[in-house]
C-alpha cells in the first residue's frame, strides 16, 4: 500500500491561533483509517524537497513570522508551485494563505495565484465590528458541491482581492477583505483560507472530504468514521438553528 507523506512547514513558528490542531487532525483522520503514513516536521533552516510529499500544512503567524517565512519559502518556489500543480495537497490556513498570492504588502509573494494582500484601511460591513484594524468575527460560510456548512472565526489584519476559484461563499462573518461575501482560494489540491478554529478540527466533514480525495487519488479506500468531532459540529451548528439533512 501506498505510504502517505506528510510535511507540517514551519511547524514551530507558524502556529497561531493553536493552528498546529490541524496536523492533530489530519493524524488522527489518517490513524482512523489505517493507513500507512509519515509526517515530517521541517522549518526555517532545513532543506526541504517537496518532491517527497503528498500533503502539506502550512497555519497561521503573526506578521513577524510571515516576513522572516516568506523570505524562506521563496528560494522553493519553483519546486514548490510545480508541484501543487501536479496535484501535491497544500492546506495553508489563516495569513499562510497570503504567501501564495502576488505580494504582502507590496513585498513579492510566491505568484501561484494572481491576488495582493494589503493592510485593512477602513472596514466597511454590515458585521458587527470588533476591531477597528482587524477582520474579526465568527464564520459560517458553504462550499461549492459540498452539502456540510463551514464554521470557524476571522481574525486578520490584512485583506486581499481574490476573485478566482473561490473556497468559501459567506454567510456570516467577513471575507477577503472588508465587503467581499467570498473568501479563500481552492485550485489543484490547494485550498488556502483565512479560516481559524482549527479549520479542520471544528470542520470533520471537510477533514473527511480532504483525506477521501487524497487516500482515492492512490487507489486506497476511505471509511466513513463517526466521531466526537462530528456530534461537536453538528451542536455548534444547532446554536445557529441550522441542522442538516
Amino acid at each position: 500500500m501506498k505510504k502517505i507523506n506528510i510535511l507540517h512547514l514551519y511547524y514551530d513558528i507558524a502556529n497561531l491561533s493553536g493552528d498546529a490542531g490541524n496536523m492533530m487532525a489530519i493524524k488522527k483522520a489518517l490513524d482512523e483509517q489505517k493507513v500507512n503514513y509519515s509526517i515530517d516536521k521541517l522549518s526555517l533552516g532545513d532543506n526541504i524537497d517537496f518532491d517527497k510529499y503528498d500533503l502539506v500544512y502550512l497555519g497561521h503567524m503573526n506578521y513577524e513570522v510571515q516576513e522572516l517565512v516568506r523570505d524562506d519559502i521563496l528560494k522553493y518556489k519553483r519546486n514548490l508551485l510545480d508541484r501543487i500543480e501536479d496535484g501535491m495537497y497544500f492546506i495553508a490556513t489563516g495569513n499562510a494563505y497570503e504567501l501564495f498570492g502576488k505580494s504582502i504588502n507590496g513585498k513579492k509573494a510566491l505568484g501561484l495565484f494572481k491576488y495582493e494582500s494589503t493592510k485593512v484601511k477602513e472596514i466597511i460591513s454590515d458585521e458587527e465590528i470588533q476591531n477597528t484594524e482587524r477582520l474579526v468575527s465568527e464564520a459560517i460560510c458553504y462550499m461549492k458541491n459540498f452539502d456540510y456548512p463551514i464554521i470557524g472565526f476571522y481574525n486578520h489584519g490584512n485583506e486581499n482581492n481574490n476573485k478566482e476559484n473561490i473556497l468559501f461563499d459567506v454567510e456570516k462573518g467577513f471575507g477577503n477583505d472588508t465587503t467581499a461575501k467570498v473568501e479563500g482560494i481552492h485550485k489543484y489540491h490547494f485550498y488556502g483560507t483565512y479560516l481559524l478554529g482549527p479549520l479542520l478540527i471544528r470542520n470533520p466533514f471537510l477533514l473527511d472530504k480532504i483525506i477521501k480525495d487524497l487516500l482515492t487519488d492512490y487507489n486506497i479506500p476511505f471509511k466513513e468514521v463517526d466521531s466526537l468531532d462530528k456530534i461537536a459540529y453538528r451542536e455548534y451548528l444547532r446554536n445557529f438553528k441550522i441542522e442538516l439533512k
